[in-house]
């Protein structure tokens, strides 16, 4: 695996962390990315490139049966999510 790493290794990211609910009532699923992860790294959007590995703490994404923020990733183009453990 190559790839830029993006290390979020804080605990509990939520779902809304990863996608603020203002942002997925309005628009098309492959408009999610641009607002991906704003809430904790503002630039993270206009950083990601395709091939980029994001790397999380434990629970990323709980919080929420929302599906938005499991489309969200795949807008990034990055590969998938490792998480760290315990």
């Amino acid at each position: 695996m190559r790839g830029r790493a993006h290390v979020y290794a804080r605990a509990r990211i939520s779902a809304h962390d990863i996608i603020p609910m203002r942002h997925q009532n309005g628009g098309a699923e492959a408009d999610l990315g641009r607002h991906a992860l704003a809430r904790i790294d503002p630039g993270f959007a206009g950083r990601v490139q395709k091939g980029d590995i994001l790397i999380a703490g434990e629970d990323f994404g709980c919080g929420s049966g929302r599906e938005h923020a499991v489309w969200a990733p795949g807008r990034w183009s990055a590969r998938p999510i490792c998480r760290t453990r315990r």
